[in-house]
């Protein structure tokens, strides 16, 4: 049985690997990539000399000949609103899960004291968990003896 789960596993990795040898997806067409940075380079200098937002861009890209997609898809778990998130991550999780590190992290990155604060939250929500869990600890022990 063994045998015969390992040879079935062989056959199965050997398919998904044969999959996995196409790569025409990570040919890039340097002139066409070319042609796209030039026109970002063109939208970015009248964005800045017009003082645009990103939704104003959006709305007269056809103005501007910009034949590039702007949209912004976020998805996944976003705790920030509005604000720079450090390293794609929400400040929230930086001070939740890596503590004052974390908060190192999100003030020497983002450097704004709002995303600072977050991370501060953060902490402070981890180290309160953890007291309750401590003080629940120690309560079963000593009601144990």
């Amino acid at each position: 049985m063994k045998k015969l789960f390992f040879s079935l596993s062989l056959v199965l990795i050997g398919l998904s690997t044969s999959y996995a040898l196409n790569n025409d997806d990570f040919n890039i067409d340097i002139t066409e990539y070319n042609d796209r940075i030039e026109q970002l380079d063109e939208l970015e200098k009248v964005a800045k000399e017009k003082d645009l937002t990103l939704s104003q861009i959006n709305a007269n890209a056809e103005l501007l000949n910009a034949d590039i997609n702007l949209d912004r898809n976020y998805s996944g778990l976003s705790l920030a609103e509005g604000g720079e998130q450090a390293l794609g991550i929400p400040s929230f999780l930086w001070g939740l899960c890596c503590g004052v590190s974390g908060i190192a992290v999100v003030y020497f990155v983002t450097d704004d004291k709002e995303e600072t604060k977050k991370a501060l939250w953060g902490c402070v929500t981890s180290t309160a968990v953890w007291a309750v869990f401590y003080v629940i600890y120690v309560a079963a022990i000593v009601s144990y003896y």
